[in-house]
């Protein structure tokens, strides 16, 4: 065999395994609870997959890339329902208010975002609060801008420019002092540090020499910031971020679903109600999941047609494997809504930050809606991308398949 050949084989063989990998590769890129802290383990799995799955129909069915970006944006939405009726007990998780973050930083959203920030002292919740964190500095990059604007328009140029120095220390004060705040004894890196810094890095405006205008002006009355978490406006000189602990999920449990056994909530314009699957202790969580509505809707829950909600009952895992997203029809659609909002607008879909309001208040769940999911100790969860993600039988199958098939063509590249 000339050398020529085995080179080309060779070759062959290299781009088999590289392709290989990315085929047999089923670890989901979205913060996501581990299914095995659900209270319908396996019906989550399946419904966290079948949004994934819907997802990747929805990206190779375009060129677009906002189009693309506005299928991600669909993943989040239907994975945060698929959290709402399969794992409820883990809404005030880490995981779930990760996953709120990521969704307000890179999509768009029309209104609340169910059980994002939880509440204080909640049961089962992370241990540093940075859904509350994560607000506290959107809004101070919003003030940022107001107070920059105004300061801008002084007629005095040597003011404008003190004045504008100022409105970035004090920002950043608000937004360091937040965090310090709301979570003093959490390691900074974990609780929005990284944000902080990258946002307020595009200034020439080190925080380390901002004393002066802190130690001169009032933020709140001068230059027309909000009151913030604590009340205290820290300067470099009196403000030590040296918390060490990890981000973890609390005790306490959650023993009902938060909004009750049925709610709506309206991400991207389109109506989604929400049947969280009930649970009693011994017996197999039951449910419909949820259904979309609306000019891009599916059909309605328990109707199990095709791109409609999950079945009316049964087992969690065959009742409830569309529950995430509702329909592939949604998701195609509600692409097609934010791809043309964003179009319209002029921005782009990835980056966009809005205001929402707030959850609902909480309902009590009806008779056999509960659940005895204990979190009574503290569990310690990561925060980069190896954390824990569901598993699926079917993923694991079809992962297993895909790199037996490429172990053949590779054995057979070798062997021609």
């Amino acid at each position: 065999m000339s050398r020529l050949l085995l080179l080309i084989l060779s070759l062959i063989a290299v781009s088999q395994t590289v392709l290989c990998q990315a085929a047999s590769s089923s670890t989901p890129s979205l913060p996501s609870p581990s299914s095995d802290t659900c209270v319908d383990p396996d019906g989550y799995s399946a419904c966290y997959y079948q949004a994934s799955d819907v997802a990747f129909q929805c990206m190779n069915g375009t060129d677009s890339n906002l189009q693309v970006e506005a299928c991600g944006c669909v993943e989040y939405v239907s994975v945060m329902n698929c959290i709402a009726t399969h794992c409820w007990n883990q809404v005030y998780s880490c995981e779930y208010q990760e996953l709120a973050i990521d969704y307000l930083r890179l999509c768009p959203n029309y209104g609340y975002i169910p059980f994002f920030p939880p509440p204080d002292n909640a049961p089962a919740a992370c241990s540093c609060n940075i859904g509350k964190v994560f607000l506290a500095v959107n809004e101070t990059i919003g003030e940022v801008t107001n107070c920059d604007n105004a300061a801008s328009a002084s007629s005095d140029p040597e003011q404008s420019l003190q004045l504008m120095a100022a409105c970035v220390c004090c920002g950043e004060s608000a937004s360091l002092s937040s965090l310090y705040s709301i979570c003093p004894d959490t390691d900074p890196s974990q609780a929005g540090l990284d944000v902080i810094d990258n946002y307020f890095s595009g200034y020439n405006q080190p925080f380390s020499s901002c004393d002066q205008y802190l130690s001169s002006l009032n933020c709140v009355s001068d230059l027309g910031f909000a009151q913030i978490d604590g009340d205290q406006y820290y300067g470099p000189g009196n403000l030590s971020l040296t918390g060490t602990q990890s981000l973890s999920d609390g005790p306490g449990s959650i023993t009902s679903p938060i909004s009750g056994a049925t709610f709506t909530w309206v991400p991207i314009t389109t109506p989604v109600t929400i049947v969280a699957v009930s649970y009693t202790p011994g017996a197999s969580p039951t449910g419909s999941g949820s259904s979309g509505s609306g000019s891009s809707g599916s059909g309605s829950s328990g109707s199990g047609s095709s791109g409609s909600g999950s079945s009316g009952s049964g087992s969690s895992q065959s009742g409830s494997s569309d529950s995430g997203s509702g329909s592939a029809g949604l998701a195609s659609a509600s692409a097609d809504t934010l791809a043309s909002s964003a179009s319209a607008t002029g921005s782009t879909v990835a980056g966009t930050t809005t205001t929402f309001g707030t959850s609902p208040s909480p309902t009590a769940a009806p008779s056999g809606a509960s659940a005895a999911v204990s979190s009574d100790s503290t569990t310690t969860v990561t925060t980069s991308a190896s954390t824990v993600r569901p598993t699926s039988k079917g993923h694991t199958v079809r992962a297993s398949l895909a790199t037996l098939a490429c172990v053949i063509v590779f054995l057979g590249a070798m062997f021609i």
